[in-house]
Parts: structure tokens; C-alpha cells; sequence
């Protein structure tokens, strides 16, 4: 009797371990996409990216953001997640610029329709704005063009500069989605840009 309350006791104490490693496991890999979002993605910087961009021939694309906007953070946790759009990535530049840090943000040409943040911005492998890449969701934001509320949207944007502006075959898989009507994700919580002046 003694010894099965033994086994017991030690399979209670794995079983409580188990579930309290597994929490902080979960917990850590929510608190941890900071960092997840630097390393998943070949972030560069403004302008090493530019140069970057005329000697491979890619687009390029622009993500500027600020640290503690709300809204900034959630479209980080969204791009950690996206398997799609860290498979694009590999066909553009990309650059991640923080508005207040990098001096390069305060040209008119990085904030063609105000200042908010978070941000993308697409340009030609030649360094020109690409305006119409832009948010084009049913239920994008009119008044912030290049505000993105999920990773599905940014996507939609990739594909159209990939198709627009380079000579590169999307993969088979991209392919069948260029020829869907566009179709936006369902949110699960409200994105908001935040306004900066």
C-alpha cells in the first residue's frame, strides 16, 4: 500500500511538472516573438537593404514600425506565425526601419499618406515607391493605405509586387492563390495603426 501511494505521489509531481514546464513553455513562446520576428525573417538594415536590392534585383519591402505601439506588436505575432508570407520573403529585401531611430524615416517618400506606424512600404529593386502596393482588403483602412491588420494582407501585397515588378515564377502554390479573388483574414483581436506626429 505504502509503496503504490509512492508511485502515486511521484506521477502527481510529474504530472504537475509536466503541466507547469508546459505552461512556461507556452507562455515563453508568446513573450518570446520579439525575438522570434528578428530571427525568422532576413531583416537588413535601410541602407545596406537599398543597396542590397540593385545588386540582387529584388523588391523591396519596408516595415516601419515603433517599439511599444500595440499595433505593432500584434503584426509582429502575426508574422511569426505566417509559414506563407516567411516563404515570399525570401523574394524581397527586407528592411525594418524604427520610426524616432532611423533618419531616413523623416523623407516624405517613407510616409506617403501620414505618419503611423506599423508601416509597409514596397519599393522597386531600383529604390522607387511602388504606390499602388498598397492594403487592398475589402476591409483595409482608406484613410492608412499601407496599414496591414494581418499577415494574410501583407501576403496579398507581396504577390501583387512579385507579379507586377519582377521577372521571378511564383511558386505553383502562389500561382493557384493569384488566380482566387483576394480574400482577407477573419481577426481575432483589433489591430489599430498608431498615429505619430
Amino acid at each position: 500500500m505504502r509503496m503504490s501511494v509512492k508511485y502515486l505521489t511521484a506521477l502527481n509531481l510529474i504530472s504537475l511538472i509536466s503541466r507547469i514546464g508546459g505552461n512556461n513553455i507556452f507562455n515563453l513562446g508568446d513573450s518570446n516573438y520579439e525575438y522570434e520576428f528578428e530571427h525568422l525573417y532576413k531583416w537588413t538594415s535601410f541602407n545596406r537593404g537599398f543597396c542590397q536590392a540593385r545588386k540582387v534585383n529584388k523588391p523591396i519591402m519596408l516595415f516601419v514600425h515603433k517599439m511599444q505601439c500595440p499595433g505593432c506588436v500584434k503584426l509582429k505575432k502575426k508574422f511569426v506565425k505566417s509559414v506563407r508570407l516567411m516563404d515570399l520573403s525570401d523574394r524581397f529585401i527586407m528592411i525594418k526601419a524604427e520610426m524616432g531611430k532611423d533618419s531616413n524615416l523623416k523623407h516624405k517618400t517613407f510616409h506617403p499618406d501620414g505618419k503611423y506606424v506599423p508601416r509597409i512600404l514596397f519599393f522597386t529593386s531600383e529604390g522607387k515607391l511602388i504606390k499602388e502596393a498598397y492594403n487592398r482588403c475589402p476591409d483595409a483602412d482608406k484613410d492608412y493605405k499601407y496599414f496591414y491588420k494581418s499577415a494574410g494582407q501583407v501576403v496579398e501585397t507581396m504577390l501583387y509586387v512579385l507579379n507586377k515588378y519582377t521577372n521571378d515564377a511564383l511558386p505553383v502554390a502562389f500561382q493557384q492563390e493569384q488566380s482566387k479573388p483576394e480574400a482577407c483574414d477573419p481577426e481575432d483581436e483589433i489591430i489599430l495603426p498608431t498615429l505619430l506626429y
